[in-house]
């Protein structure tokens, strides 16, 4: 069980990444639950013991679409779009 933490680069800016390697949902300090987190500053999350419900659907694509998916789902939240496909 391990949390992961990678810097990524989307629109010339950097950002945390921060997930489960087990697909497990993270908890930041003030409790709030995440399936996975984007950050512009530096923040600490625990993993929980609740599955994520869709890691499946990510998980049977090619790495490729797996990457391509989650900077659509980033530019929509940068956006701030009210609603996701």
């Amino acid at each position: 069980m391990a949390i992961v933490v990678e810097t990524v680069e989307i629109n010339g800016r950097e950002f945390t990444h921060t997930y489960s390697d087990e697909y497990k949902k993270i908890m930041d300090a003030n409790g709030i639950v995440y399936e996975e987190a984007y950050d512009v500053l530096d923040k600490t999350y625990t993993e929980t013991d609740e599955l994520i419900s869709e890691f499946t659907e990510y998980e049977e694509l090619p790495p490729e679409e797996q990457e391509r998916k989650a900077y659509e789902e980033i530019g929509r939240i940068m956006m701030g779009a009210d609603e996701y496909e």
